[in-house]
């Protein structure tokens, strides 16, 4: 078991009853992260080790660390949601309350069923919900600067710095161009998505693209043309409504059964995140999918 002692819901109280939960179940053996990547390393030597099991409770970003050091191999994953929004636990099925999800999961363990996902990846990295390149990874670096970690103040904090970068965006340019199956785009920013739910808002599933999902084989990517105040002013409504109404906006193009996906920066590096983790800035992005890579535990 690895648990990030920095994620909002791993206090030391909730660890170890978490790990009480669990160890009336199975045999564990628990490691706390220590830096950026840990968790990563981690997963590999856990894999290498031919571990049957690892549980990781953490937020997006440590679960992401996680897949990158399993894709491929024979290890399971099994996700305790102990961050802010917890998207791919939750896509999973899992209750967002970290002591509940365990629960579940113990009683999981009795009878242990595996469940095979896709992962996505950028430039070589794997994420297990979605990756975004220009506008909107550029605000996800921004949030890079507000450390806290109570979800409503991070989601209104977020809208300000879409805000803010639509500013500067307004009458800019397409930015990237991209190609996918033969054909070609441009843009000033796109999300690629392998599952449904893009984040959360409360409860409610937050979605952009049509088709997407854990077991598609493929992505779904949407790429926004333009971005303004106007944008803004309509394009949030309609990504919370249910029935996918945002690929009915003008300022988007939306692709699905994507299985690869090449992007070039028409000036500037290109901003880029996965899983809500900004990762740098690059000339060239390449995007793939990979069916079936990442063992999942079903709770």
């Amino acid at each position: 078991m690895i648990g990030n002692p920095n994620a909002m819901g791993c206090t030391p109280e909730r660890l170890d009853a978490m790990q009480r939960l669990l160890r009336g179940a199975a045999s564990i053996e628990f490691v706390s992260t220590a830096s950026r990547g840990h968790a990563t390393k981690l997963c590999r030597e856990a894999s290498e080790r031919g571990e049957s099991l690892v549980i990781v409770a953490g937020g997006d970003g440590t679960l992401n660390e996680a897949a990158n050091g399993l894709a491929g191999g024979q290890t399971a994953l099994a996700p305790i949601p102990a961050g802010c929004t917890n998207v791919f636990a939750r896509s999973l099925g899992l209750p967002n309350d970290p002591i509940e999800a365990t629960s579940r999961l113990a009683g999981a363990l009795a009878r242990p069923r595996l469940r095979a996902v896709d992962l996505g990846s950028i430039n070589g990295r794997r994420f297990l919900f979605t990756s975004a390149v220009g506008f909107t990874a550029e605000v996800v670096k921004r949030m890079h600067d507000q450390t806290t970690s109570r979800p409503r103040i991070r989601q209104s904090w977020f809208l300000a710095q879409a805000v803010s970068a639509a500013h500067s965006y307004r009458g800019r340019p397409p930015t990237m161009r991209l190609s996918a199956g033969g054909a070609s785009f441009q843009g000033v920013g796109m999300v690629a998505q392998n599952a449904r739910a893009l984040t959360f808002m409360g409860n409610r599933e937050v979605n952009l693209a049509r088709g997407a999902g854990l077991d598609t084989g493929s992505l779904s990517v949407s790429i926004l043309r333009k971005v303004g105040l106007e944008t803004l002013a309509t394009l949030p409504a309609m990504i919370i409504a249910p029935g996918h109404r945002a690929t009915l906006h003008p300022h988007i193009e939306n692709l699905s059964s994507v299985t690869a996906l090449d992007v070039e920066a028409l000036g500037e590096p290109l901003h880029a995140e996965v899983d809500g983790d900004y990762i740098g800035a690059f000339e060239r992005i390449e995007f793939g999918a990979h069916p079936g890579e990442l063992s999942v535990l079903v709770p």
